[in-house]
């Protein structure tokens, strides 16, 4: 997990507020936080409804709070964050709270990505 290998992970984060469209674009060219500049891979909106705003966000750092950090700063507090995705892993199909064990193939797949293997 650490930085210097850039291993993606995705976020579905649901902020307060009705996020504007033009302010996605910010994730991607960068956020000073206090800990020093942070910037996504890549940002989407998704949908704004009900005071809320949902969005799509792709990282490879991994520093503390960090997407509740940048979304503060920019005036739009975090309400839900939930991580879909860790390289090539998802949570797609699992249920809140459970857990697996990864087969083989991933394990193999994950150390590859960091030349493990």
């Amino acid at each position: 997990t650490h930085p210097k290998y850039q291993i993606k992970k995705v976020y579905m984060v649901t902020v307060n507020g009705e996020f504007p469209p033009e302010l996605v674009a910010r994730f991607e060219e960068g956020i000073r936080l206090e800990d020093g500049f942070i910037a996504t891979g890549r940002a989407k909106l998704l949908s704004t409804r009900n005071r809320f705003s949902t969005l799509t966000l792709e990282l490879t750092e991994g520093r503390k709070r960090e997407i509740r950090r940048m979304c503060r700063i920019l005036g739009f507090p975090v309400h839900h964050l939930k991580r879909t995705r860790f390289a090539s892993l998802s949570c797609e199909g699992m249920q809140v709270g459970t857990w697996r064990f990864l087969s083989r193939k991933e394990v193999e797949k994950l150390k590859k990505k960091v030349n493990l293997l």
